[in-house]
């Protein structure tokens, strides 16, 4: 991930450029997280921060749904928004130890996130699985299965929606909301409830699926379409945001 970053012209967000944020677990291995900064850099700078774990639900589990998915969308984002000048800065990180105590979330948060100027957190959760079947989001709001998921923190969210909404209409890609008190139980926001004191946070994923944390977590079963539409989103937040900026100056 950190190769990838630096082909793109990002730098590390560490000390000396380094892009690894170590953190140590009680009990386990230590573990890190990846941090890069397309921008100045300057501690004022408006940010915008968007997010995945890397992470599997166990060793044995190949997680190209949860979570491949979302850290290819990210670098993809990553590739493209390299392309353009933004008016602040955006960071991407790849969270280690979603599923273990202290999270990668946690300790980006705590060590770097709480001293940005931060716009907004994007998380990018299991976004290769259609809305289909009866199974996850499908089962609970109809089969859509070219439609992405969001789940909105409780810090902002009518500011969160009217994103959403631009992002949509920008992108073309369709959108249903998870309120908050179903999303855990639907695979959606591992990271991004962690993280909404510090920002706007929207979270983009396609749930549950029968596959996720098990040994049948293979590429297989992604859908890159899905992967595809997830990162249009993601790209129509960054230009709303950007709307937004220019609007305020």
């Amino acid at each position: 991930i950190a190769e990838q970053f630096s082909r793109l012209g990002l730098r590390g967000e560490l000390a000396a450029g380094d892009y690894c944020q170590l953190f140590a677990r009680t009990g386990m291995a230590a573990d890190q997280n990846v941090v890069a900064r397309l921008g100045t850099g300057f501690s004022a700078q408006p940010t915008v921060v968007i997010g995945a774990h890397y992470d599997t639900h166990e060793l044995t589990v190949e997680g190209a749904l949860d979570n491949a998915t979302g850290v290819a969308a990210m670098l993809e984002v990553a590739r493209l928004a390299a392309r353009e000048e933004w008016p602040f800065d955006i960071v991407f990180v790849a969270f280690g130890s979603q599923f273990n105590y202290p999270s990668g979330a946690q300790q980006f948060g705590v060590g770097l996130m709480s001293s940005y100027n931060s716009l907004a957190f994007v998380e990018l959760d299991a976004v290769g699985v259609p809305i289909s079947g009866s199974y996850g989001l499908a089962a609970e709001f109809g089969e859509q299965p070219e439609t992405i998921g969001f789940v909105v923190g409780y810090g902002s969210p009518a500011e969160s929606r009217e994103i959403v909404a631009s992002a949509s209409e920008s992108s073309g890609v369709a959108t249903v909301e998870v309120p908050t008190y179903l999303a855990s139980s639907l695979g959606m926001g591992g990271d991004f409830s962690t993280l909404e004191s510090y920002a706007t946070t929207i979270s983009f994923g396609t749930g549950n699926s029968p596959y996720i944390h098990s040994t049948q977590d293979t590429v297989e079963r992604v859908d890159f379409d899905q992967v595809e539409r997830a990162v249009g989103l993601t790209m129509g937040v960054l230009e709303a945001l950007r709307s937004d900026e220019g609007t305020s100056r």
